[in-house]
């Protein structure tokens, strides 16, 4: 359930948020008939390149796609944890993590609940970190920009190929 901050300072004709906290996964599984397909169709190339590397001599490369496979069939199957996730004006807070307001280049909020998308999406400053994404489930995307915006960038992340085909197969 999500909680609201409001200063004791705000009258109420002008209530400003700076805080929102609420429980959830850590990432979402994806379900449906499609992650049947495609990790069908991964097995199956999985398969296929493990044989055409071990009739050409490949054998690091037959290794490394065995472990991949191992790797996405542990991933799809794991449950995610529950967190609790704070957004306010100085960051958000996931779990155990922190991400301060002043290390978060931008923000995005994916909301198309039609496709089973609602997350924030981070931009850290880091060149090498890819972006941070948090499942925001049922909550107002809006009370979540309102309370980011005031202190980070908004702009938008377009979904990469990789997020798309996680999604696909259930990562």
């Amino acid at each position: 359930m999500a909680q609201v901050f409001v200063p004791q300072s705000a009258s109420q004709d002008s209530r400003v948020i700076t805080s929102l906290n609420w429980r959830g996964p850590l990432f979402v599984k994806h379900t449906g008939s499609s992650v049947s397909l495609w990790t069908g169709i991964g097995f199956f190339v999985i398969a296929a390149a493990l044989i055409a590397f071990q009739r050409q001599g490949g054998l690091i490369s037959a290794i490394l796609f065995v472990v991949i496979g191992v790797i996405v069939l542990m991933r799809r199957n794991r449950e995610a944890p529950i967190v609790d996730v704070e957004v306010s004006t100085e960051g958000v807070h996931v779990g155990e993590k922190l991400y301060p307001a002043s290390n978060i280049q931008s923000f995005w909020i994916h909301y198309e609940p039609e496709y089973g998308i609602t997350e924030l999406s981070l931009d850290l400053k880091q060149w090498h970190t890819a972006y941070v994404k948090i499942p925001i489930g049922d909550l107002n995307p809006v009370q979540i920009r309102d309370i980011l915006v005031q202190s980070i960038p908004e702009e938008e992340h377009s979904e990469t190929f990789f997020d798309v085909i996680l999604r696909l197969i259930g990562l």
